[in-house]
């Protein structure tokens, strides 16, 4: 008999965990996605708020705008988006991971 690398517990051959401590896992790892996707949102969203604040201020066009300005906004495009979906994808995992028991 093996041991639960996380409490102890006694295990058949050939698990590293026991079931309490996997669907703690599980939940947990939903929980943390979500809270890094929320992040990324964050940073998405201050990146944008900076190149509209940029492209407002100095009457830029996209043509004519500096690269580093171009890049924040693309990347901030992308962590909006990104992170959107990704929160999106994450939630509904944990709801449903949560409703199986």
């Amino acid at each position: 008999m093996n041991q639960c690398t996380y409490c102890g517990m006694e295990i058949p051959e050939g698990k590293k965990a026991c079931q309490p401590c996997r669907d703690n896992l599980i939940s947990k790892v939903w929980k943390r996605q979500i809270r890094a996707y929320g992040l990324f949102i964050a940073l998405g969203l201050a990146l944008l708020v900076y190149a509209w604040f940029q492209f407002a201020g100095h009457h830029y066009t996209i043509s004519d705008a500096p690269l580093v300005l171009k890049a924040a906004t693309v990347m901030g495009g992308l962590g909006l988006m990104g992170g959107s979906f990704g929160l999106m994808l994450a939630v509904f995992f944990h709801l449903w991971h949560g409703r199986s028991r």
